[in-house]
């Protein structure tokens, strides 16, 4: 190859290069643009995991030390009439409780409330017709 075929062929090759590195430059601005974009909506996202996990574990602060049996002696306390097992049910699933741990919730609140019974806690009162009810022994 002469000189001359040489000077042509590097001049054709810079050509071709500069335009390669424009190319790189266009894309390396949008790989920054989209590095950008992708920080901000991961960091949302991230905030966003740890908003929910913060209330998935004030949920659990909050529900998790109080049993079933515990929340079952407030409702009753608090009761201005006597309960069913049923009533106190609503109740616990208006104020949040999670009984998904529980395969059969009302078994477990009627084994409670005789557990109360046989404790002399809670004694067996007739309301509205409703049968079994029970009332807090004051």
């Amino acid at each position: 190859m002469t000189s001359h075929a040489a000077s042509r062929k590097a001049a054709l090759l810079k050509v071709d290069l500069d335009a390669k590195i424009r190319e790189r430059d266009k894309m390396n601005i949008e790989i920054a643009k989209l590095q950008q974009q992708y920080k901000a909506y991961a960091t949302m996202a991230m905030e966003t995991r740890k908003a929910a996990s913060t209330f998935e574990a004030i949920k659990s602060a909050i529900q998790s030390p109080i049993a079933l049996t515990n929340m079952v002696r407030a409702i009753l306390t608090n009761a201005d009439q006597p309960l069913s097992a049923v009533d106190i049910r609503k109740e616990l699933l208006e104020i949040g409780y999670d009984f998904n741990e529980y395969a059969n919730p009302l078994a477990f609140i009627s084994t409670i409330l005789q557990r109360l019974k046989k404790n002399n806690q809670v004694r067996l009162a007739k309301y509205k017709g409703k049968s079994p009810c029970f009332e807090w022994i004051r």
